[in-house]
């Protein structure tokens, strides 16, 4: 092989492979295109006596689930909600005074009443009171009551 030839190989070699090499394209120089449509994440879902996990969620959103053991206004000021299971600090949801009435109103005019002993679900941001994990109801639609398992449909034996 001449030298020659192998310069020649080399240039075409240099004009196959360079263009791989080279960096992609910016985004300015790339057609525009609609962002795929992604579905929004749903936040993590805990039991109210799963407290070192909800913790570990502080800053983030998260629903839990629990079976209320009291409620109760403090002052008229905090809507303290505990739950079955946990003890003093272990997990709590709270609603201040601003949001009562909003919350009376969505509840049959009685947000404690309506959710104690009640099983529920509540979504928001963890935060740590204290150390201690809780979520700030600020809108009516945070909080769901689930049906007891003695109010849901019974099914029928299997045949």
């Amino acid at each position: 092989m001449t030298i020659r030839t192998m310069s020649a190989l080399a240039l075409l070699s240099a004009v196959l492979v360079l263009p791989a090499l080279a960096d992609p394209p910016t985004a300015a120089s790339q057609p525009a295109t609609e962002p795929a449509s992604q579905p929004a994440s749903q936040p993590a879902v805990f039991k109210a006596t799963e407290k070192d996990a909800i913790a570990k969620l502080a800053g983030s959103t998260a629903t839990v689930t629990g079976a209320v053991s009291r409620t109760n206004w403090y002052n008229d000021e905090i809507l303290f909600i505990n739950f079955k299971g946990t003890q003093r600090g272990d997990f709590t949801v709270i609603a201040r005074q601003d949001n009562r009435d909003a919350l009376d109103k969505a509840f049959n005019g009685d947000i404690a009443n309506a959710i104690d002993r009640k099983t529920i679900s509540v979504t928001g941001k963890i935060i740590l009171y204290h150390g201690h994990p809780e979520i700030e109801i600020t809108k009516p639609d945070q909080l769901t009551i689930l049906p007891d398992a003695k109010d849901a449909p019974a099914t029928e034996p299997a045949k």
